[in-house]
């Protein structure tokens, strides 16, 4: 565009001196003036090919492509917690009768229909079966009219100081069961180790699927109405060292299944209403270093007969 008006502005220039020297009548000026023109306008014409083929040309600036957009890959959404009523009756039917489980107002029915409206876990999450488990203790053991602790907050107060162990949040609620009062967990994965309750007005009987927390240390309801028998199963705890029953209303006799749990270190057992023989099978606990049997109070019934 320039180079374009340089030229114009050359050409206009010797146009003018022409006509002016037309106008003077000076014919021979003219003539010369006009070989000026010739000369120029060839002059031109070489300088205007050598501007273009020259490196001083100015270049015309390449279009810029936009850089190509990363492709936006889709974030996944959650996962909902997908399942049925049913599916959850599945699960815990493999800790607990099916029976039971659909028999309305049983603690294994209670413990199944709370945990269908608990928002903590889903179904398929492996600790549903720990919670469960830690619902029906509380069914069972009579956890509506339990004094401290309980989950109606109306009718049972939370004193913390009375929880035993880590936890102290109150029964059934929304937070980990690792954390409800006199319950304690493993820090490895979460799994329950301990169960202590005292004085609590514990009531009812003591549910067999406690079998299932396979790592539990301590198992202790004492000074409770807790009535019924002591589990078999619980000899099927072989992290258990120490089992603290003692001030209830337990009946029947100590299972043999008991001395199979070999890591057992304390057997209090003392002031319920036992009978039965002491079986020599005791010697076979090699870390045992305390056991209670006897009655300490007049309500004690316990009566052992024979001899160690």
């Amino acid at each position: 565009m320039l180079f374009n008006k340089i030229v114009a502005f050359l050409l206009l220039s010797i146009l003018n001196v022409a006509q002016s020297e037309t106008k003077r009548g000076t014919r021979a000026k003219l003539y010369k003036n006009e070989d000026k023109f010739e000369k120029i306008q060839a002059d031109v014409e070489i300088w205007e090919r050598w501007m273009q083929s020259s490196s001083m040309s100015v270049p015309t600036p390449k279009p810029q492509k936009k850089p190509a957009k990363a492709p936006v890959v889709p974030t996944a959404s959650p996962t909902p917690c997908i399942g049925t009523p049913d599916d959850l009756l599945k699960i815990l039917s493999q800790v607990s009768t099916l029976v039971s489980l659909e028999t309305p107002n049983t603690p294994q029915n209670k413990a199944y229909l709370w945990l269908l409206s608990d928002p903590l876990y889903c179904y398929n999450d492996p600790k549903i079966i720990q919670r469960y488990i830690m619902a029906l203790t509380y069914f069972s053991t009579g956890g509506e009219g339990w004094t401290n602790c309980g989950q109606n907050a109306t009718t049972s107060a939370c004193d913390t100081n009375k929880c035993k162990q880590t936890g102290r949040f109150r029964w059934l609620s929304t937070s980990s069961e690792c954390l409800w009062c006199g319950a304690n967990c493993n820090v490895t994965n979460q799994c329950i180790t301990a169960i202590d309750l005292d004085s609590i007005n514990q009531t009812g009987v003591i549910p067999y699927e406690l079998q299932n927390l396979t790592i539990l240390e301590t198992l202790a309801f004492q000074r409770g109405n807790i009535k019924g028998t002591i589990p078999a199963t619980l000899g099927n705890l072989k992290e258990l060292k120490d089992l603290d029953l003692n001030f209830n209303n337990i009946t029947g006799t100590i299972p043999d299944s008991i001395y199979s749990d070999t890591s057992l270190q304390q057997l209090d057992l003392n002031d319920n209403d036992l009978v039965g023989t002491i079986s020599s099978k005791i010697g076979n606990l090699p870390n045992l270093f305390f056991v209670q049997l006897g009655n300490d109070s007049p309500s004690g019934k316990n009566n052992f007969i024979g001899s160690i």
